[in-house]
């Protein structure tokens, strides 16, 4: 966009002068551009690094498992719909790709998120795809992240759980596990 047809600038050279910041400002103020940033809800269910800590020192990689997704807004069960993270305080970015597999984002205050992988395509395996394969959930805060696997009605089939260090950014733990057929859930460390 050339800045000779915007009215009120004089000078279409004077916005690369050394205070660019504020002369983008003054411009963004003359066209109206409003930028917002957004900001997520409380959340009622997270994984703090209380639970964490705990985790860390319970031996028991299944008793850990337990534990973390107890706290977690995305724990045992189907996938969660849309009304059930944005109760849980995680609320829509309205972030969107358009393609078929794109993911949605869900964020809340404390900075947690949650990135559901549900919408896709058929594939030429005749599998149901999305950006990251099957369906998929996503969540992260600091150091903790878990990754749920469904089936295409949204039944869990498995998935990971992640605990980083929060200094050095090393895995401390990993979890992952699978839903047998018979619903019982099987852990590997």
């Amino acid at each position: 966009m050339s800045l000779d047809g915007i009215k009120g600038v004089q000078d279409k050279n004077s916005i690369y002068k050394s205070n660019r910041s504020q002369k983008f400002e003054e411009v963004k103020k003359k066209l109206q551009i409003k930028m917002t940033k957004h900001e997520g809800g409380t959340a009622q269910r997270k994984v703090t690094q209380q639970v964490i800590e705990k985790a860390l020192n319970e031996p028991n990689s299944h008793k850990a498992l337990k534990l973390l997704l107890a706290n977690s807004p995305v724990g045992f069960g189907n996938q969660s719909s849309s009304l059930e993270l944005e109760s849980l305080g995680y609320l829509d970015t309205g972030l969107r790709q358009m393609h078929l597999g794109a993911p949605i984002w869900y964020e809340s205050k404390d900075g947690g998120s949650v990135t559901v992988y549900d919408s896709g395509f058929i594939g030429n395996d005749g599998k149901f795809h999305t950006d990251v394969g099957p369906k998929t959930t996503i969540y992260k805060n600091n150091n903790f992240e878990q990754t749920m696997i469904y089936d295409e009605n949204g039944k869990l089939t498995g998935g990971k759980i992640v605990i980083k260090d929060k200094v050095a950014g090393f895995t401390e733990r990993q979890i992952d596990f699978t839903v047998t057929k018979d619903g019982k859930i099987a852990t590997i460390e």
